[in-house]
């Protein structure tokens, strides 16, 4: 009987400090992940294209070749911010601008000036987070926002009107991030709404 005891005390030792080492080792693996709950990202990027300003240097080089119009499409420039509500999911907001414009010489005064159109998107975004490792954080992203887009006209006529089809803004993408220590990285994603494709920098607080 006393044999019975000591060596059910024995594995009752066994399975207590087995299933503390692997509870150690999740929590080992988890602290190792480069996102965790409670963190904010916050991302800087350059998005393209900006099919409105592809679409209007098509239009210009196929009016002719005027040497007095010159095109220029700065695509998108936007910013991202997340709040990490646990380990997968993280909610936050994004900002985007685009312009691409057109300069032109006026044919009365012969003064040079500006036309475009721009655009900005503000977004609320719903983040999944996978397959997170030590470096890299891909994920899934939904979001759905408002959109503005404007016609301008520097010039002599001082145009400036709001044109919306469809203020509502929507996207889907995939994105990934690469962090090289606990606050420095670099980021990707690509998707539907805004740009096809974005890269930036990001910082981890």
């Amino acid at each position: 009987m006393k044999k019975y005891f000591i060596a059910l005390f024995i594995f009752f030792i066994v399975s207590l400090t087995n299933k503390t080492a692997k509870a150690q080792v999740s929590q080992d693996f988890a602290n190792n992940n480069c996102i965790k709950t409670g963190a904010i990202l916050i991302d800087a990027f350059y998005g393209w294209p900006y099919f409105n300003g592809t679409l209007l240097q098509s239009a210009i080089s196929n009016g002719g070749g005027n040497n007095n119009y010159k095109v220029t499409n700065k695509n998108h420039l936007g910013g991202k911010v997340e709040y990490m509500l646990s380990e997968n999911i993280g909610l936050g907001g994004e900002f985007t601008f685009a312009d691409a414009s057109v300069n032109y010489q006026n044919s009365t005064n012969g003064r040079f000036e500006k036309a475009g159109i721009k655009k900005i998107r503000i977004l609320g975004r719903l983040n999944y987070h996978f397959a997170t490792t030590h470096n890299l954080d891909p994920y899934f992203t939904a979001g759905i926002g408002f959109k503005k887009t404007t016609f301008y006209d520097t010039g002599s006529s001082q145009y400036d009107q709001t044109f919306n089809i469809l203020p509502i803004s929507f996207k889907l993408a995939v994105g990934l991030r690469y962090f090289f220590n606990d606050t420095f990285g670099i980021t990707t994603e690509i998707g539907l709404g805004g740009p096809l494709l974005s890269a930036g920098l990001s910082v981890k607080l």
